[in-house]
């Protein structure tokens, strides 16, 4: 495989490098060549990295950030990451081109989802937590399959992805957090809800939850509450009271059975076109939840979501602790 810079192959490199996947140098994602819009992004924070083989090639690219002054070579500053699972209209094959579509997925003119706002200056370069400032990776990987509820990234895909994460970048592996939005927060609740996620992640978020706590087969796979609650792993579930695409009874019913488990730290926020405060009615479309979760300004409980993440941490081989002191 050989290392590229803004399309070019630098063929003095190939013979050297053991590299498996390709950065440009000069990166862009543009949506509309003539008109400027929320979808152009000339110049972005994001590395694109193409050519990888994650669980088997179900994980060919990803959108990389990382903070300002990371050091890949500087091992000893370890960063919290958020992996981030995107939605349906996303999927592609992980090269230049397709990983653009993380960009474009979810971005309604009110709001948008994780990676564009990372990219509209809207993600925080520092989180404050308990008296200690932290910045974040973030890792959005891109997948192409998804029929619901059994041709999508598996809980061994994406426990693959999350062994890859850890052991590419300078992760504290007390601290990786796992977000999604509609079909990335299938995902998401899935792998926190099974056996695989004990002690490597600490928390996760879901935006317009569509996974059925009973679907025959999540039942099949041991997928469930009770591993929720015995990995120890805070959830904060958001949901449209409006939502035709996915009833909030699905996101209802999780942290219900989560809450009766245990379920120390977890929330649920439900939105409603009805509720007299803005901020607490749905966006554009009642399946669009993602425009609150990731605004670093929507607090409940005077936290946000970056926040929120921080009071959870955990350790290989160890549940998830909510509110260990520093």
């Amino acid at each position: 495989m050989s290392l590229c810079r803004s399309g070019i192959v630098i063929l003095a490199l190939v013979a050297l490098s053991t590299v498996t996947s390709c950065k440009t140098a000069v990166e862009s994602c543009i949506y509309d060549p003539i008109n400027s819009n929320v979808r152009n992004f000339p110049v972005l924070k994001h590395h694109k990295v193409t050519g990888l083989n994650i669980a088997k090639g179900t994980f060919k690219g990803l959108l990389e950030f990382t903070p300002p002054g990371y050091n890949t070579k500087d091992t000893s500053r370890q960063y919290p990451l958020i992996i981030y699972f995107h939605g349906r209209d996303a999927r592609g094959n992980g090269d230049s081109s397709d990983l653009c579509k993380i960009l474009w997925d979810g971005i309604t003119g009110t709001g948008s989802s994780l990676p564009p706002l990372i990219e509209g200056n809207g993600f925080p370069e520092e989180v404050k937590s308990a008296g200690k400032l932290y910045s974040f990776i973030v890792l959005s990987p891109q997948f192409a399959q998804y029929d619901y509820p059994s041709n999508f990234p598996s809980v061994d895909e994406v426990d693959a992805f999350v062994d890859y994460a850890v052991k590419s970048y300078n992760v504290d592996p007390s601290r990786v957090y796992m977000t999604g939005m509609s079909t990335g927060a299938n995902m998401v609740v899935e792998y926190a809800a099974s056996k695989k996620s004990f002690g490597k992640i600490a928390a996760v978020s879901t935006a317009s939850l569509c996974d059925s706590m009973m679907i025959h087969t999540n039942i099949l796979k041991d997928i469930n509450p009770k591993n929720l609650a015995v990995n120890g792993h805070g959830v904060w579930f958001m949901h449209c009271v409006q939502d035709e695409r996915c009833s909030v009874e699905i996101p209802r019913q999780w942290f219900a059975a989560l809450k009766q488990q245990g379920g120390e730290g977890s929330r649920f926020t439900e939105f409603d076109d009805n509720n007299p405060d803005r901020d607490m009615r749905c966006a554009r479309f009642e399946h669009n939840t993602w425009y609150r979760m990731y605004d670093s300004n929507f607090r409940v409980d005077g936290l946000n979501l970056y926040e929120w993440f921080l009071l959870f941490s955990s350790g290989p081989g160890k549940r998830s602790v909510f509110g260990r002191p520093e």
